[in-house]
């Protein structure tokens, strides 16, 4: 019997040649990149190169990936330990996704600071320029926290990326989850854990930002960040970059942790950590050095009761919104049987008025700036907060949402017309604020890392409303048209699947968590909120 003659190509494929191992230079395929589904090319072949670069790439990219969540396996030469071995990775990523690290750091600190600060730009600057050198690599846990600035900062591009949102998020997940495992607790991992829940609640999953901040929040407790001691100095010392960063990150902790607490089904869950009393100071900007650091003696924090010769900062703002929201999510609690849950709902809906008038008198706010917790205060009377979108927008709608799924025997005609109105008013508002956000930021040549990380949830919001309302004029629902598929354009920003995942909102009931995954793509209407321009 005759044997087949094989053919066989003269030299090795590229892919075999890259990885410098042997080749059966089998035609078509070589037996390595058949078995794994790889494209196999040939010097010479007539096929174009550019393919064949890509594949080496991601083979590469994997490859670093792999490495990159087994912190503990063989050191190499060069690499004899953890932390070395995990900062050439992190660089190396940062390469291959097209950025520096001087580039991270200026998109980071113009857009997603703005709404959660909670690093430090001078306390970061001089860590990097403290570890980036070839002869000290820095811990694993300042490493991991420059990939997660990589992550919320990484945008979706439609060219071919080397790197994906999806398979930069499992590295970082992995590698959070080993970097814990070392070291247990540290302010560079509560950061990055922030930064983790804060990207999983920009994207739609609300859970899994739920199951990332029961560890973080834990985290700050093993940290002491609770403890005012930890950031707070003797009267006659100045405060720190470094105390300022640890009150805001404690301060994260809190606000985050609610926000997200507004988008899960269980109403019972209560937040892990306890809000502060009326003596813990509110936090800052973080802007620079010099302007935040003031003695302790003048008053560098601005107390939680009002005070009118104090002009509390976003952050503190939001912080003292947030406040109002957890007594909201108390309130979502208790049982509705319970005779003191109608008085305390129509208490907090005047607080919530109070503040919103309290905040309408500061002047009119710009996106990106002083843009801050408004609509969770929104006010029946008070037109002006179409010039507001907020983080905390939610507050005031759930409120009122509590009040229509009361049982009719328990809630008066006039209570149910004041919710009722509520609800439109917060919905005539959120439409109003797409707009004027849609005009600014095209004026602006801005994008949309500008807006909150609740925005998708806050539009969301509005658009089921304003389907399931009845008595909503055609002329106002016309108007509300360019809103309606809003919520997948911050999602798609913050997408963890390259294949065109996306949030479907044309047809959810029940709940703020309705806005279901689907794989169909997102809706090109979506891009019309803010269709903006990137870094």
């Amino acid at each position: 019997m005759k044997v087949p003659v094989i053919e066989r190509a003269s030299h090795v494929c590229l892919t075999c040649k890259s990885r410098k191992k042997g080749c059966d230079k089998q035609l078509p395929t070589c037996g390595y990149c058949a078995k794994r589904n790889l494209p196999c090319r040939y010097q010479g072949s007539p096929v174009a190169e550019e393919p064949v670069a890509d594949a080496i790439t991601q083979i590469e990219i994997n490859a670093i990936l792999l490495q990159m969540v087994s912190l503990f396996g063989p050191p190499s030469e060069n690499m004899s330990t953890a932390p070395r071995r995990t900062w050439y990775h992190v660089c190396r990523i940062i390469q291959l996704a097209d950025l520096s690290l001087q580039e991270i750091s200026r998109r980071y600190f113009s857009n997603f600071h703005i709404w959660l600060p909670i690093v430090s730009y001078e306390v970061f600057e001089e860590s990097l320029a403290r570890y980036n050198s070839p002869s000290r690599s820095p811990p694993v846990d300042f490493s991991v926290l420059v990939l997660g600035m990589c992550l919320v900062t990484l945008q979706p591009s439609k060219f071919n990326t080397h790197i994906t949102p999806h398979s930069l998020y499992s590295t970082m997940k992995m590698l959070f989850a080993e970097a814990q495992s070392i070291m247990c607790a540290s302010t560079y991992l509560i950061q990055a854990g922030l930064l983790i829940a804060a990207y999983e609640y920009a994207n739609g999953r609300p859970e899994a930002a739920h199951i990332t901040m029961g560890s973080v929040a834990k985290s700050a407790f093993v940290t002491g960040l609770a403890d005012s001691s930890s950031w707070q100095t003797n009267e006659a010392s100045i405060i720190s970059s470094e105390s300022l960063e640890r009150l805001n990150l404690w301060w994260g902790v809190i606000i985050l942790e609610r926000l997200i607490l507004c988008e899960i089904n269980d109403k019972t869950q209560r937040p892990t950590t306890d809000c502060p009393t009326s003596e813990f100071p509110l936090p800052s900007d973080l802007q620079s050095v010099q302007s935040n650091t003031r003695s302790v003696g003048s008053c560098p924090y601005d107390s939680l009761p009002l005070n009118q010769d104090r002009k509390p900062c976003v952050f503190g703002h939001q912080a003292r919104a947030v406040l109002l929201l957890d007594r909201v999510l108390a309130v979502r609690r208790h049982p509705q049987t319970n005779s003191g849950r109608m008085v305390e709902i129509q208490q907090l809906d005047k607080q919530l008025q109070s503040f919103l008038s309290e905040r309408m008198n500061m002047g009119t706010a710009e996106i990106g700036h002083d843009c801050s917790p408004i609509a969770s205060a929104v006010s029946l009377r008070n037109h002006a907060t179409r010039l507001q979108l907020t983080e905390s927008a939610r507050a005031l709608c759930l409120l009122h949402q509590e009040v229509l799924s009361c049982p009719f025997d328990t809630v008066d005609l006039q209570g149910l017309q004041h919710s009722k109105a509520a609800l439109e008013m917060v919905s005539n508002v959120v439409v109003d604020v797409a707009r004027h956000h849609k005009a600014q930021i095209a004026c602006q040549n801005s994008h949309a890392d500008l807006l909150p990380l609740s925005c998708s949830y806050t539009l969301h919001m509005a658009m089921r409303h304003i389907r399931d309302c009845t008595n909503w004029p055609t002329a106002k629902r016309m108007a509300a048209k360019p809103v309606r598929n809003s919520p997948m354009k911050v999602h798609r920003r913050y997408v963890l699947d390259c294949d065109g995942d996306g949030l479907d909102c044309s047809n959810q009931d029940g709940g703020p968590t309705a806005m279901n995954r689907r794989t169909s793509g997102c809706s090109t209407e979506f891009g019309e909120l803010v269709g903006a321009k990137r870094n």
